[in-house]
């Protein structure tokens, strides 16, 4: 049973439909059908080159529909199309309009009067917005047709058919010309000689007086052309509907010789296609029943399908995920004595779970999927994986059961979740990762913990809005609090990363509440007593977002910030409320320390948050978590200070933090070297977790590049310590993804969870049968992509204002919403009257938010609504998105003043979360699948509220009108059909932009503090502590064999290894031979140039990556996988 929302939106799209294809009304007014209906059309084949591309594709003269008949089987074939002539209203079509006609005038004067519309005299309307009998007028008519007989023998009575056709076509127009005038010409009043002014007095007998004053034209005066074409080929029997007019001047006068709303049923026996562009998978059918021509097509229910048709509107459903709730996963049973009991339960359950898909379920399915040989093993390695995740978990519960501190910090991380979360407990998959991955933890602690698994990079793969960042939060806080009581008071215990600059105002907020709710427990006697210093946040992704560094020679923040608290504010502030208390903030310049802090205004609350925004500050205080931009990496290879960040210190200022070599981090402002301090490395410094969200964006050149960044920080954590972070990862979309893991980091890949035994179920849960989010496709014909868009967001949004103003009652007659109220009307209205439209390129966005404002709402006021559409861009380069709060809660926002229409690009699948938003259109397909699966998912994020996405394809685009053709079997396979993730490494692109940065890093993050520590070097007299980036020390250490640690052989080999050339056997002659070419090169400019030199300086003036975005000139980077042909299918159709 549908909810009322569901009935709600269906309307809504169906009703924008009908609009667009000319069914919403019986007449066409003002203009000719072909150039107000832009959905299922065909253009008369007459004056139409169907060779040549960009026509034939945007105006097609043929609708068909390709199958397989079974041999010998009979069955019926219906053909049914709308076609116009020209007529006269009748005297309530001619009220209807007059009246939209005076709203219309009416907002005109008002809008120019700047007076209320209620307040308009008639008598000061202009006559130019009434309708008059000067427009033209078309009358819409149905044709339907019906052939029975062997499918086999429908070639050879093609003849037959098309005549048939030709006279359903007559016999309809006869019936229609009963009722209503055919006129001779389609401005059919043009002669009558009555202004508009004057139709506003007519009364019904005026009208009909008048109406008997126009001419009309004999039946036989209007003729249209139907062609009916068929071919067979093994098997396969081709039905093609052709607009051939009967002469070649249709069209040139009165008549409208295109045709509309084509469509071809077959009913019947059939034969399925196999669909070969996914790769196969017991799980799934790969079975199609009919190919669309200029269309696509739907089939009936029931397994063979016994209806076969084409449609112009095809939808498929995805439904929602039940999670798995046979198992108790509240946060407060796991904070007690309970919970070990808790999860050995379900590791009982998990085993159960197994034993019966290994054993009974098997041989069933085997049986009733007839699975073959292959097939079975398919199945049995499914079970041998989630085997694999069972054990996963039974370790980690062991862990627990040894290790006190373990558990201490387990119940702790619940504790957190039960105080900061108004929902009871975890979902089952989230409970059974974490705790998967305890082993990577604990391992620093403990050897025995350790397990195969840790070096691997753990994939957590779940459909958006499962709960992925609530399952890495997590982890995030068993680390917290197992730091702190195995000794780690101090330093970076994880470091999460996400593939775009501007975080959301969500990810932000979400991840400080846990980190203030986990202190608040530190801090309580009974937990861990404030052991170690306070958890806190590094929100590290400076430069575009918050200051790199306050009051160096390149800016003046530190005068300005003094001067001006709203230039504080607008440079530092990243919260507007307390995560906690939900009271204001204040932003702080701290003068003395030269530092930013978020202050909480509440009486009993943090006072100073423990959150830090600019990057010199995230230095010298070295968060307990950084979260950032993907970019950030880079400046390994430029910021010396990030050496702090995996514990490699040096030097500590009791008044500004941890330095660097020697120097007070703020020594620019202030004369600390009198209180300057060795600073020895704390216990087990380097980060415990490396987490990176989204990971199916790292791709092409910036996943090139970053893989570089990973492995070169991995080997630094080694080279340094000898020990490395564990690798988590989340996507909700990728494909092979074993392969990119391996490209980024040099690792196996491990996937959790793994698929179950059929599709849409697994142990955590199972798919339902209520809708989550529905996709309807359309293909424009006979009008540009662009304003396609326009008018149907125009039509959606006159809908949504039409629903306004209907009475309830009308309402719910209209939905058939039968419990409708006041209340929910205005619900349901607040959850669909926004429009997300999702472009693929800046360049259109722009277009359509100029057109906004110079064709749809001139268009809204011709045909008489007054409010404008109000729309708000939201983009990666959005600089105010606290719009959300708009969009999210717009509670005592007038109607006429809420955002109508919110144009986005790909940044709106990453994070953006907004309960109201549940109405998308994308301007044709993006570039990649996972791209529209990410943001297809923020709409239909509320349960029982599903989301509704219209896809309007681009007629020109081959991969466009494949997906148009096979829609519903694509949006059976979704996420099969998820592109492999372009990316290698070993691309020769690559290492010409990274390497500068990579061998920096080297020289930066070890040899720097390394050298610093053990040698003093005299020089002309002055003796100081080594430093490599002045060239003078650097040219002494470089030329004495006194300093065995810096040779070019040793360099070599370090690169080497950041590169990932020596892990696993790893190996690629190209990347070796210019790692040695490129040392030796910097190596012999340094020993020739640095006694010239202040500061090291590269060759020809080149420096290492500002960030990962900074590629220069393109290049182009050619994967290799195994799946070209469903590539090519995609994208050049089939």
């Amino acid at each position: 049973m549908s909810s009322d929302a569901q009935q709600f939106g269906q309307f809504l799209l169906t009703q924008t439909i009908d609009r667009v294809s000319g069914r919403a009304l019986p007449y066409c007014v003002g203009e000719r059908p072909e150039d107000s209906y832009y959905l299922s059309s065909l253009a008369p084949e007459y004056g139409i080159d169907r060779d040549e591309d960009f026509e034939a594709k945007t105006r097609p003269v043929s609708h068909g529909i390709e199958f397989k008949p079974i041999a010998g089987s009979t069955g019926t074939v219906k053909i049914s199309f709308d076609l116009y002539y020209p007529s006269f209203p009748t005297y309530e079509e001619f009220e209807a309009l007059r009246t939209n006609g005076v709203q219309a005038a009416k907002l005109e004067v008002a809008d120019r009067e700047d007076i209320e519309i209620d307040d308009v005299d008639i008598d000061d309307i202009s006559t130019d917005a009434l309708f008059s009998f000067e427009e033209m007028f078309y009358r819409r008519f149905t044709v339907d047709y019906e052939y029975k007989g062997k499918l086999s023998d429908i070639p050879a009575a093609a003849s037959t058919i098309e005549s048939e056709l030709q006279a359903a076509v007559r016999e309809a127009f006869a019936a229609h010309a009963k009722t209503y005038l055919v006129t001779a010409d389609p401005v059919a009043g043009a002669g009558l000689n009555r202004s508009p002014r004057e139709l506003l007095e007519f009364d019904e007998a005026a009208f009909e007086e008048l109406k008997n004053q126009v001419s009309t034209v004999p039946l036989g005066e209007y003729e249209w052309g139907l062609g009916f074409t068929t071919s067979e080929t093994d098997g396969q029997l081709t039905l093609e509907l052709v607009n051939r007019p009967l002469s070649e001047t249709a069209g040139d006068g009165n008549d409208d010789p295109f045709v509309f709303n084509p469509k071809i049923a077959v009913e019947g026996r059939f034969e399925p296609y196999t669909f070969e562009l996914v790769p196969a998978d017991y799980r799934y059918d790969q079975q199609v029943w009919a190919k669309g021509h200029n269309c696509s097509t739907t089939t009936s229910e029931g397994d063979p399908p016994t209806r076969l048709e084409t449609t112009a509107t095809p939808s498929e459903p995805v439904y929602e995920f039940a999670f798995n709730s046979d198992y108790n996963t509240d946060f407060a049973d796991l904070t007690d004595e309970a919970t070990l009991q808790t999860l050995e339960d379900i590791a009982e359950g998990m085993a159960d779970y197994h034993e019966t898909w290994a054993t009974r379920r098997r041989a069933e399915l085997i049986d009733e999927m007839e699975l073959t040989d292959e097939e079975a093993q398919e199945l049995d390695k499914a079970a041998a994986d989630f085997k694999q995740e069972l054990k996963r978990f039974e370790h980690g519960i062991e862990i627990l059961h040894r290790d006190e501190q373990a558990l201490t910090a387990f119940r702790a991380m619940n504790q957190v979740n039960a105080d900061q979360y108004d929902f009871p407990g975890w979902r089952l998959f989230q409970l059974v990762f974490i705790v998967c991955n305890l082993s990577g933890i604990v391992r620093r602690e403990h050897e025995w913990a350790a397990t195969d698994y840790d070096e691997a990079a753990d994939v957590l793969w779940f459909p958006t809005g499962g709960g992925k960042t609530e399952a890495y939060l997590g982890l995030i806080l068993f680390n917290l609090f197992y730091d702190r009581q195995r000794g780690k008071q101090k330093g970076v215990t994880a470091w999460i990363r996400f593939p775009l600059r501007l975080l959301s105002r969500q990810q932000k907020d979400r991840f400080l509440q846990s980190l203030l709710y986990a202190e608040q427990l530190r801090r309580k006697p009974e937990w861990f007593d404030g052991a170690g210093e306070e958890f806190s946040l590094g929100f590290y992704v400076g430069g575009q977002d918050t200051p790199n560094a306050i009051g160096t020679d390149r800016d003046t923040l530190r005068q300005a910030f003094q001067q001006s608290q709203d230039k504080l504010e607008r440079e530092c502030k990243v919260l507007d409320e307390c995560p906690v208390c939900e009271s204001s903030i204040d932003v702080e310049y701290d003068v003395e320390k030269n530092s930013v802090f978020h202050h909480c205004t509440g009486p009993d609350c943090f006072d100073r948050l423990p959150l830090y925004v600019v990057d010199r500050d995230i230095y010298r205080y070295i968060p307990s978590v950084l979260l950032g931009s993907l970019d950030k990496i880079s400046v390994m290879g430029m910021q010396p200070r990030f050496t702090n960040l995996i514990g490699n210190v040096t030097t500590y200022c009791p008044d500004h933090g941890y330095g660097y070599s020697g120097s007070c981090s703020e020594k620019d402002l202030f004369d600390c070297a009198g209180k300057l301090q060795e600073a020895n490395s704390f216990y087990d410094p380097v980060p415990t977790l490396h987490l990176i969200d989204e990971v199916h964006l790292l791709s092409e050149e910036l996943g090139t590049f970053a893989s570089h960044y990973e492995t070169t920080y991995l080997s630094l954590c080694e080279l340094l310590y000898g020990k490395t972070p564990k690798i988590v990862t989340s996507t909700a979309t990728i494909s092979e993804y074993e392969r990119q893991i391996r490209n980024l980091f040099q690792r196996d890949a491990v996937r959790f969870p793994n698929d179950g035994p059929v599709q849409g179920e697994t142990f955590y849960g199972h798919l339902t049968k209520t809708v989550e989010r529905e996709y309807i496709g359309m293909m424009p014909s006979n009008r540009s992509h662009l304003y396609a868009v326009l008018d149907t967001v125009a039509d959606i949004h006159q809908i949504i204002r039409d629903m306004r103003t209907m009475s309830v009652d009308d309402l719910r007659a209209a939905t058939g919403i039968e419990s409708l109220t006041e209340q929910r009307k205005a619900e349901l209205l607040d959850l669909y009257e926004t429009s997300l439209v999702y472009f693929n390129n800046k360049t259109r966005k722009d277009r359509y938010r100029e057109n906004i404002a110079k064709y749809v709402n001139p268009k809204l006021k011709r045909d008489g609504y007054e409010d404008p559409l109000i729309e708000r861009q939201l983009t990666a380069d959005t600089e105010n998105p606290e719009f959300l709060e708009q969009l999210e809660n717009p509670e005592g926002i007038d109607f006429k003043d809420r955002i109508d229409t919110v144009p986005s690009t790909s940044f709106i699948g990453h994070g953006i979360d907004v309960d109201r938003f549940n109405l998308m259109l994308f301007f044709g397909y993006p570039r990649q699948t996972f791209q529209y699966i990410q943001s297809s998912s923020r709409v239909g994020r509320q349960s029982d509220v599903p989301g509704f996405v219209l896809d309007i394809f681009d007629p020109i685009k081959n991969r466009d009108k494949h997906r148009f053709r096979y829609f519903e079997k694509m949006h059976q396979y979704l996420n099969r059909t998820v592109e492999p993730v372009p990316i290698d490494r070993w691309a020769k692109f690559g290492i010409e932009r990274t390497f500068l940065g990579v061998f920096n890093s080297i020289f930066l993050q070890y040899y720097r503090p390394a050298m610093f520590r053990k040698y003093e070097l005299t020089i002309d007299g002055e003796t100081d502590r080594a430093n490599v980036q002045k060239a003078s020390h650097l040219y002494h250490l470089m030329t004495n064999d006194d300093y065995p640690e810096l040779t070019e052989a040793n360099l070599i080999e370090l690169v080497k290894r950041a590169y990932g050339l020596d892990r696993d056997g790893s190996s690629n002659e190209y990347f070796e031979d210019q790692i040695e070419h490129r040392v030796r090169q910097v190596w012999t400019y340094w020993k020739a140039n640095l006694s010239s030199m202040q500061y090291p300086e590269f060759p020809a003036g080149e420096e290492p990556m500002q960030n990962l975005r900074d590629i220069g000139d393109q290049g182009t980077i050619t994967p290799d996988y195994n799946n070209q042909n469903f590539i090519k299918g995609l994208t050049e159709g089939n």
